[in-house]
């Protein structure tokens, strides 16, 4: 292994790195599954707002594979990438969004003085379009908690392997 590479199982952060891996895999394999059923049963413009979270899903895999190869430098970044993506929920009138692999718990907050909460363990995505004559959505704004832990530990583990090289 070379300076920038660091063995899962000689790394004392290391069961950090396991769950990343199991939660991205895992995660991301039950996203894909749970999209490809719902492409069987909807029709091509439903499917024109999957293919995207199927491609994060699946971008989740790839990078959870590639992190249980080999915990280096590129690795670490492309997984932090991948959990950034998890972190934000949003709602606006006309738009709302969350996307989550692995678990998800959301804190939201709905302006005035209004908070939501939601946990879920799997994969889990939303996206809502409203136009004409539909409802607006209300305005809220929120955070995954377990998308923001995993980024900020993983940016710590990249830290330490740049500080070690």
């Amino acid at each position: 292994m070379d300076a920038e590479t660091t063995d899962v199982r000689d790394s004392s952060r290391g069961l950090l790195v396991w769950l990343v891996v199991i939660a991205s895999v895992v995660g991301g394999l039950i996203g894909i599954g749970v999209i490809a059923w719902l492409l069987l049963q909807n029709d091509l413009v439903v499917a024109l707002f999957l293919v995207p979270f199927a491609l994060l899903y699946g971008f989740g895999v790839y990078t959870g594979v590639r992190l249980f190869q080999d915990v280096s430098v590129r690795h670490l970044r492309l997984a932090r990438r991948f959990w950034l993506v998890q972190v934000p929920t949003f709602s606006v009138p006309w738009f709302s969004y969350y996307f989550g692999a692995g678990g998800l718990l959301l804190l939201q907050w709905l302006p005035p003085a209004n908070f939501n909460f939601l946990w879920f363990i799997g994969s889990k995505f939303n996206v809502d379009l409203r136009f004409g004559g539909n409802e607006p959505l209300p305005c809220m704004i929120g955070i995954n908690v377990v998308a923001l832990v995993i980024w900020k530990a993983l940016g710590r583990r990249l830290e330490a392997i740049q500080n070690e090289g």
